[in-house]
């Protein structure tokens, strides 16, 4: 996961480009840092953190 807030926004790729697994899904939290909160004082995006792990869970319970 890419936090659009963060570094991990650039290196989701190369993350991507180099996981061995069969199953892989890239996703961005948009206004995420990289402790998945928004950056202080900026509230546009809403709650980053719920939406962060509301997605995850969702993908695992896609997956399992």
């Amino acid at each position: 996961m890419g936090m659009t807030g963060g570094w991990e926004f650039s290196a989701v790729e190369g993350i991507l480009a180099r996981a061995t697994s069969e199953d892989k899904t890239v996703a961005f939290v948009e206004g995420a840092t990289h402790t998945f909160n928004p950056e202080r004082g900026d509230d546009r995006f809403g709650d980053t953190l719920k939406t962060t792990y509301d997605y995850v869970a969702e993908w695992l319970n896609s997956k399992y």
